[in-house]
């Protein structure tokens, strides 16, 4: 090959050694502030290691809990469609919702009366999620004194 192709090669990796020596450097210089950084926040002792021979509990991280619970309850008898139980009225959003009773057919609708219809059964819950609102539809029970039952919790 010839000479001008070597002393190319050579300007070349020339150059790239200059351009990883800088970067070395400027790693060291990083990695030195870096250390200078970590003794001053251990000076601060913003947060003091416990003494030797000492366990600390573990972290117990809890959600906040429901701390207030009313029962709806709703003649099946009565013909409804999307009726709202007032909750937007009364300023509460419910986060638990189970239903108690359901003598007879009947479906709720949560936060919009554009959502999906759930059909209700005994024993259903609804945990862990925002209710602004419920919208209770059911055609006219035949069955005398049939009830849709409804426990809902809101912190």
């Amino acid at each position: 090959m010839n000479e001008d192709f070597w002393k190319t090669v050579e300007k070349y990796f020339g150059d790239m050694l200059d351009h990883f020596t800088r970067i070395d450097d400027l790693l060291r210089e990083t990695n030195k502030k870096l250390d200078k950084l970590y003794e001053a926040i251990l000076r601060l002792q913003l947060v003091k290691p416990p003494p030797e021979g000492v366990e600390l509990p573990p972290v117990v991280v809890r959600f906040p809990i429901n701390t207030a619970y009313d029962v709806l309850e709703f003649d099946l008898t009565t013909a409804r469609t999307d009726e709202p139980v007032g909750l937007r009225k009364r300023g509460i959003t419910v986060y638990g919702l189970t239903v108690l009773r359901c003598d007879d057919e009947a479906s709720i609708k949560l936060n919009s009366k554009a959502m999906p219809s759930i059909p209700c059964s005994v024993g259903m819950q609804i945990t862990d999620f925002k209710i602004n609102e419920i919208f209770v539809t059911n055609p006219a029970s035949s069955t005398s004194g049939a009830k849709l039952v409804l426990y809902i919790e809101w912190r």
